[in-house]
């Protein structure tokens, strides 16, 4: 009597660049295999034009591993076409891990198409290792050829990428610089041969920022400039009015005097972004027709630097302190309405608007930040912490600044998050050497929604992250359950 075939799930994956390995071809294979070695698939997990660097992104393969944690995912095993459809992780160790954690669950994973079998046989784990290492040099090698490449066409002259900015438009030309058209908001070529570059916009876009660069070459600062042109009704480019800040953006931007520049800052196989040095810049002068002269913009900057205030420490110092003892506390907020001396003044002197606050006796981590949500903090930190004791950590609760430490190593910092009148959380933290993790409870009142387990890198310079409710943008950190905190935190901190 035959027995019945054993129940299996297939897991495919297509990256846009790679259409070689469709997943209706890796379907057919898989399927193919699952006939010869008697199994029977009854559940297909598909993540379509999703890169394989890292888990982050790709919502099938993490549905796939929270099913098989769940100790009951209905099947025992996980048929995939080959090592580099698992993913092309750039540690090896990283894909070693998520099959690890399947294996010990008592899921297998077998390679349809890969000439070896997974066994565990001493040659089976090391071809494995080989084509991980393989699958990862391949998106190293792709990531290294499109950056040259990249380089290459800017420094003829070509946009990269990005929008235009105020008073400029993205224009279509094909291989032979003729126009084509006028690229609207979120359209993009479709053709490899064709390009875009940048031209002057709308004439009424193009005769503020000459106004503005006029004004701010006359000595005019920043905030009025920007009260000027809202006093006389000009639009402003995404936000409600013009400020300080949309002034600065522009008189900033080398593109408006036909400058072309690339690799400002990058963000490679997955990695954070990253501000690269002038260094590394890649530029190309006269690419664009101007729309200011190279002799107007940098009088500009001139002049930026003569009004730019040398602050003392002390003066920093008690400016700070008088913001504190109007408000009751301090924040980048507060700092901007009540500047000059701006955020970016304090964190750069004092490596940090946390450093600064320090100084003047304010440490924001003691204060109720909660919107009414204070009785719930120290619960929710209990929880953290009886979480990691069940999952045998040792913890040590530093409760002044609201941060556990884990075994010794790992600093977590839980915090809450009240839902925003946007209708978005918005988590906010700054980058810290003595945080590494950022437990985030989102709430909806009393009612906690959903929990994060988000590495602190990933607030960025920006130092802020916002969540729609049921947005998939953060996935890979999203923590389903308490009992799961030990196994992400080793996803996320080998």
């Amino acid at each position: 009597m035959t027995s019945p075939p054993m129940k299996a799930a297939q897991y495919v994956r297509m990256s846009t660049e790679d259409q070689v390995y469709s997943t209706a071809n890796q379907i057919d294979a898989i399927t193919r295999y699952a006939g010869r070695h008697h199994f029977e698939i009854i559940r297909t997990y598909a993540d379509e034009g999703r890169s394989g660097v890292q888990l982050k992104g790709r919502p099938a393969l993490q549905e796939m591993l929270r099913d098989v944690l769940s100790g009951d995912p209905g099947y025992q095993a996980i048929l995939v076409f080959d090592v580099s459809r698992w993913g092309r992780f750039q540690d090896s160790d990283e894909s070693a891990h998520y099959e690890f954690i399947c294996r010990r669950a008592g899921v297998h994973i077998h390679y349809c198409a890969e000439s070896f079998l997974n066994d565990g046989s001493v040659a089976s784990a090391i071809m494995k290792n080989v084509r991980r290492i393989m699958a990862g040099e391949f998106s190293r090698d792709l990531s290294a050829k499109t950056w040259a490449g990249q380089s290459r066409l800017v420094s003829l002259g070509y946009r990269m990428g990005g929008k235009a900015g105020y008073g400029l438009r993205r224009l279509l030309i094909d291989r032979d610089g003729v126009p084509k058209q006028i690229l609207e908001e979120g359209q993009h070529k479709s053709i490899t041969t064709d390009r875009v570059i940048l031209v002057p916009g709308p004439p009424e876009e193009v005769a503020v920022i000459r106004r503005i660069f006029d004004l701010a070459k006359a000595g005019e600062n920043y905030q009025k400039i920007a009260d000027a042109l809202n006093a006389d009704g000009v639009a402003a480019p995404l936000v409600a009015q013009w400020c300080n800040g949309s002034i600065r953006a522009i008189v900033k931007a080398e593109r408006y005097m036909g400058v072309n520049i690339y690799n400002k800052r990058s963000m490679r196989l997955g990695s954070p972004f990253v501000y690269n040095p002038e260094s590394e810049w890649v530029r190309c002068e006269g690419a664009f027709e101007p729309i200011v002269s190279a002799e107007t913009f940098y009088a500009v900057q001139a002049q930026d630097r003569y009004r730019r205030p040398s602050y003392t420490d002390d003066q920093l110092l008690t400016h700070l302190q008088r913001v504190f003892d109007e408000h009751g506390y301090l924040s980048k907020d507060l700092i901007i309405a009540a500047a000059p001396p701006t955020a970016k003044t304090y964190r750069e002197r004092f490596g940090g608007l946390r450093s600064a606050y320090l100084r003047v006796g304010y440490d924001p981590w003691t204060r109720d930040r909660y919107r009414g949500l204070g009785p719930l903090v120290d619960s929710f930190i209990d929880e953290t912490r009886k979480a990691l004791e069940i999952g045998r950590h040792r913890v040590s609760p530093t409760m002044i600044s609201r941060l556990l430490t884990v075994d010794g190593r790992i600093v977590i910092a839980p915090r809450l998050y009240q839902l925003h009148s946007s209708g978005l959380w918005r988590l906010k933290f700054s980058p810290s050497p003595d945080v590494d993790l950022v437990l985030a409870g989102l709430m909806d009142g009393d009612t906690r929604k959903s929990m994060y387990l988000i590495p602190v890198r990933k607030f960025a310079k920006s130092r802020t992250i916002n969540i729609k409710p049921d947005g998939r943008s953060l996935e890979t950190f999203k923590l389903w359950d308490f009992s799961w905190l030990s196994e992400m935190i080793s996803w996320i901190i080998p």
